[in-house]
């Protein structure tokens, strides 16, 4: 059976949405492998199978789906990695050039202030730069681990669109 050349959006819709069942816990294992938290590699999933719908035609033109679904997680841990080591290279630069003259470090919190709500913030500073788990973090509000996993992913989607937004500005 040949594929159409120009597929509907609700084929499009239907090809990422029976992938995603297909391979989601794949997808998240292949990342646990490569040494993502489960959390993490979770998020980096998810981060997949959003640009899979934004990219859906070249998903659905593709020879070998699961493997352009494999090669959009490896890149995405990888630009992730090298976001990290530039970070902690900057930190350590930054530590290296302001030891002796400064004391005091900067809280998150205040350094992004207004850029999200304060419980957005809270929640991404208690995951991303705590390190602490969701179920903590779920337990800390009160709430379920999903309806916090869910707020997580939300604070992280708002904050980076509105620091994108701002960093466009400048």
């Amino acid at each position: 059976m040949e594929k159409p050349e120009n597929p509907s959006a609700a084929e499009l819709r239907q090809l990422v949405d029976s992938l995603y069942r297909e391979q989601f816990k794949k997808l998240v294992e292949k990342a646990r492998r490569s040494g993502c938290s489960l959390d993490y590699a979770e998020d980096i999933v998810q981060e997949v199978f959003q640009i899979a719908v934004e990219k859906s035609a070249d998903l659905y033109a593709s020879e070998n789906r699961i493997g352009w679904l494999v090669n959009t997680l490896r890149n995405r841990i990888g630009q992730n990695f090298r976001a990290m080591q530039y970070a902690q290279r900057l930190k350590a630069e930054m530590e290296k050039l302001h030891s002796d003259r400064y004391e005091d470090h900067l809280d998150p919190k205040d350094i992004y202030h207004g850029l999200v709500s304060d419980e957005d913030l809270d929640i991404l500073v208690r995951f991303y730069v705590e390190g602490r788990p969701i179920q903590s973090i779920a337990d800390h509000y009160g709430i379920k681990y999903e309806t916090c996993k869910k707020r997580l992913q939300r604070a992280k989607a708002r904050f980076f669109s509105n620091y994108k937004d701002l960093i466009e500005g400048i």
